[in-house]
């Protein structure tokens, strides 16, 4: 393999040097390379490498910052090592030192976009090596002396969002490098560069750093500037580039400052260049002359007079673009999609403004859609820089894609949403939840999800946390990838593997073993025509974006723009009103009566922690989803945390579908928030203060989840539906405390009830009837997630303020800065115990239970005594011990069981939509816990 058939590509036409070099004018005896125009020092040790000189290393690793111009170096390098292009050159003209010798070709395999073993397979292809396995190719490249070169290792892998440069290092170069027949020469980025040589034994390996000062090349930058703005060159004929002394002005003056800049000076400069041919106006102004290649994006902007943020969000999805470039019809949607507005009108007429910076992809099928794609990847990677939150604009790109999937399903989607939503989804950290969806498995391509897949199994452990589906995908990936399987050959594999695990129901979703007319690539949903016996495999669940508050009328479109979190300081305020209103006999409080149904629980909620591995230094996650009878999905996902010995610190990222609130039940926001100090928080829908924002976010989920089983070709989950409250209110019945403390017992174990001493209870400012319930009943000592009682035994961390402290003297002495009426109506409660966060205390005067926020006190009605709260308690703790596993349906049943008896207990309890119970129940229907 030559560079000229190579995947790199052949190099641009060589550039003769101007008829009069400026290289006379600095009085050197040699013209600098015609394609280069400069760079003398790094050839040489190039030069020396190829030959063999004595002393010179085996290995070279030729590096610098991203767009320093090593790939162009390395292209000219190529051209004299080239005995078809050598001869197209006057070698007697160049200084003889930077000349390689006359000698074969070298091997020179791009690793853009490969996989370490497709790489492998690519030498061996080249070298006529006819073996089975990775380890005899290995051998046979052992045998006699092989020159390697291998470019554009920084775009290695088939997902950007993987860490292709690392493992292309690790699993291909070192084991080449470890070959003594085998001379190498990569273009690595530096941290690849430095693991490389620090792996290698000393003098085995030559780091070349073209950011070193002794290859520093100033002169050579404006040259090549200088010939980049020359119509004799290909330049447009303008007053700047026809006039020689005003050409030279600004080569010298965009080359001086691009050197200083932060790295990337060629790419810099050719971005200028660029800047001023296709924008001439205004003519160009020194202080507008950029340092780096985001600098470039801004200058260019600035002199057009364009909004600063435009351009930058313009570019945005082609940084984070998957593949060789983005489908020039998916350019603006996935623009607008990340900045939360319509750009298709600034994309249809910003060429002027973005031209600079894009480059077009034609395909050599000529109905292929035209790519798109930046400049350069050191463009790509300044600009992801520049985003707030990387993981969130993948995921909005990926939800973009994902509403793209026509009716028919993955076979018909366009080949970027099949495949760049796998690499999307890598970035944000949520590729899992797409792994439940067998049709999706049939028709994205093998090598890309596999690539994906072991970016994220690295470990055992790991590998055992996919959904049920992805391991068996990634237990016959390689099958998969060896065999080059077409999507109805992959379907009737993955049949055959689904049945060999035990998973029926994704098997019978492809279609019978052997393929059948499931294989035929379609979603499935003509094919399976419901569900299977053993039932349909779950739908995975992918946040959607959030729509943000909007004042447009509701037949408007909301904005689709993920949000990371951004959790109120203090929870919802509580109803203006101070004491509870007599129940009503309207239904239970939502927005709309819903249509008569079976009563049903929502859709749950999901939640994705990103950590480092303590053992590895790599990026894992764990994953939760959230349902009837178990904890919270947030609580959830901090238990395997705890089980896999993460350090909090370690945890670098949380996302939910419901954003995390301020309510009875975990308090799931002040949870992670004062948990997890390095963890950036996102959200895909709202569940916020307002019971509309919770009720519009549960419906995006629900929606979202019936279109993902829609796509999978399975049934559809039940429709959530809220029974209303019974009308009229069940007969009020608290038990007697002499009954109640036995069936507290019952419920909850007798070391699990506390009941206080009369002594302790006598000095306590409490109503007689919950003195009499405290001692004779008692109350639960711990309901997880809902209630902790106060207690002085031994051991435990004493109360602020004292056993029976009135709230005011509590929350005070825990810094709590007080408005003055709070502060006078907290006096009269007596605190009893906590939620999680609000204190639980009871009104001196009506022995009403209330529930008070620490930081202002404002107070949410609890029940209307001591008794019917711990009643209470206990129902809702033996009601949640029946849900577990329980379908939405049953559950359903079970809550609307609850509600009633609750009103049972206490007719104002679910009252007023932010009182504390409706506020458990209403959480109990969307699914939550």
């Amino acid at each position: 393999m030559s560079w000229q058939n190579s995947p790199m590509g052949a190099p641009q036409q060589p550039m003769a040097a101007p008829q009069q070099p400026m290289a006379a004018a600095q009085q050197v005896a040699y013209e600098p390379h015609p394609f280069i125009g400069g760079r003398a020092s790094a050839l040489r040790a190039l030069a020396a490498w190829r030959a063999a000189v004595p002393d010179a290393p085996r290995v070279a690793l030729l590096t610098g910052s991203p767009g320093c111009g090593s790939s162009r170096l390395l292209t000219g390098f190529l051209m004299l090592c080239d005995p078809g292009h050598r001869e197209r050159i006057d070698l007697s003209r160049l200084d003889p030192w930077t000349v390689p010798p006359s000698l074969p070709a070298p091997a020179v395999p791009s690793a853009a976009g490969l996989t370490p073993a497709q790489l492998l397979w690519v030498l061996a292809d080249h070298y006529g090596i006819d073996v089975a396995r990775d380890a005899e190719v290995y051998e046979a490249l052992g045998t006699g002396e092989r020159v390697i070169v291998v470019p554009d290792v920084d775009e290695a892998g088939p997902v950007r969002a993987g860490r292709g440069p690392e493992r292309m290092a690790r699993e291909l170069l070192l084991p080449l490098a470890g070959l003594p027949s085998v001379r190498l020469l990569a273009e690595v980025p530096r941290a690849v560069a430095a693991e490389i040589a620090a792996a290698l034994p000393a003098g085995t390996a030559q780091v070349i750093d073209l950011d070193a000062p002794e290859h520093a090349d100033l002169h050579g930058l404006t040259l090549q500037t200088q010939i980049a703005l020359d119509p004799n060159f290909g330049a447009p004929r303008l007053p700047f580039t026809e006039d020689p002394q005003m050409r030279l002005w600004l080569a010298q003056g965009i080359a001086s400052r691009t050197a200083t800049g932060p790295g990337g000076s060629r790419l810099t400069a050719q971005l200028a260049v660029n800047a001023h041919l296709l924008a001439p106006e205004p003519p160009p102004n020194a202080a507008l002359f950029p340092a780096g290649p985001a600098d470039a994006v801004a200058m260019h902007a600035q002199r057009l007079g364009a909004d600063p943020t435009l351009l930058p969000a313009m570019l945005a999805p082609l940084a984070l673009a998957e593949g060789e470039g983005l489908p020039l019809p998916l350019w603006a949607p996935l623009a607008s999609a990340l900045a939360g507005r319509d750009l298709a009108p600034d994309i249809a007429n910003g060429m002027p403004l973005a031209g600079p910076f894009v480059t077009t992809v034609n395909d050599e099928d000529a109905t292929a859609p035209t790519l798109i794609t930046l400049a350069h990847p050191a463009l790509a990677e300044a600009i992801r820089a520049t985003l707030p939150d990387v993981r969130t604009a993948h995921l909005s790109l990926a939800m973009e894609l994902l509403e793209r999937v026509p009716e028919e399903g993955w076979e018909q989607a366009d080949p970027y949403v099949r495949d760049g939503i796998v690499g999307h989804l890598l970035g944000a950290g949520q590729l899992p939840r797409l792994l439940k969806d067998p049709w999706l498995l049939v028709h994205t391509d093998p090598v890309v999800l596999r690539a994906a897949l072991d970016e994220i199994t690295t470990e055992p452990r790991a590998r055992e946390s996919l959904p049920a589906p992805g391991r068996t995908y990634l237990r016959i990936a390689p099958l998969l990838t060896r065999t080059q399987a077409g999507p109805e050959q992959r379907a009737r594999m993955l049949v055959a593997a689904f049945e060999e695990d035990g998973l029926t129901q994704y098997a019978a979703a492809l279609g019978s073993a052997g393929g059948g007319s499931g294989a035929s690539g379609s979603t499935g949903r003509d094919e399976v025509g419901g569900p299977a016996a053993s039932g349909p495999p779950t739908a995975p669940v992918i946040p959607q974006r959030t729509a943000p508050p909007s004042t447009a009328p509701p037949a408007t479109p909301p904005q689709r723009t993920p949000t990371v979190v951004d959790y109120p300081l203090a929870p919802p305020e509580p109803s203006p009103s101070t004491s509870p209103q007599p129940h009503q006999s309207a239904p239970a409080p939502t927005p709309a009566d819903p249509p008569p149904g079976r009563p049903a629980t929502g859709p749950g909620n999901t939640a994705v922690f990103t950590y480092v591995d303590p053992r590895t230094g790599q990026e894992a996650y764990v994953t939760a989803t959230s349902a009837p009878g178990k904890p919270p999905a947030e609580y959830q996902g901090m238990a395997q945390l705890g089980e896999l010995r993460v350090p909090v610190e370690n945890v670098v990222g949380i996302h939910t579908d419901l954003c995390p609130g301020y309510f009875p039940g975990g308090y799931t926001a002040n949870v992670l928030l004062s948990t997890f100090p390095n963890a950036s928080h996102s959200h895909a829908h709202p569940y916020g203060r307002d019971q509309a924002s919770r009720t519009e976010g549960i419906a995006a989920l629900t929606s979202h989840a019936q279109l993902m089983s829609q796509l999978a070709g399975q049934q559809a989950p039940p429709q959530p539906f809220r029974a209303p409250l019974p009308h009229p209110v069940p007969p009020t019945h608290v038990l007697p405390d002499a009954e109640l403390g036995p069936l507290l017992t019952q419920v909850f174990g007798a070391e699990k009830v506390r009941r206080y001493a009369p002594q302790l209870l006598a000095t306590a400012a409490l109503p007689d009837a919950a003195r009499a319930t405290l001692a004779t009943a008692g109350l639960p000592a711990d309901v997880p997630l809902f209630f902790l009682a106060d207690t002085d035994a031994p051991g435990v961390p004493p109360v602020m303020g004292g056993m029976f402290a009135d709230a005011r003297t509590h929350l005070i002495g825990t810094g709590a800065q007080l408005p003055p009426a709070a502060a006078d109506t907290l006096a009269t409660h007596t605190r009893i115990g906590t939620d999680g966060m609000f204190v639980i205390t009871v009104q001196r005067d009506s022995g009403q239970v209330w529930a008070a926020m620490p930081l202002d006190g404002s107070l949410q009605y609890v029940n209307s005594s001591v008794a019917a709260f711990a009643y209470s308690l206990a129902t809702l703790y033996a009601t949640r011990g029946h849900m577990i596993d329980a379908t939405p349906h049953t559950a359903g049943n079970i809550v609307a069981d609850l509600q009633t008896r609750l009103l049972a207990i206490d007719p104002n309890a679910l009252s007023q939509p932010d009182n504390w119970w409706s506020l458990v129940i209403e959480q109990m229907w969307h699914g939550l816990f």
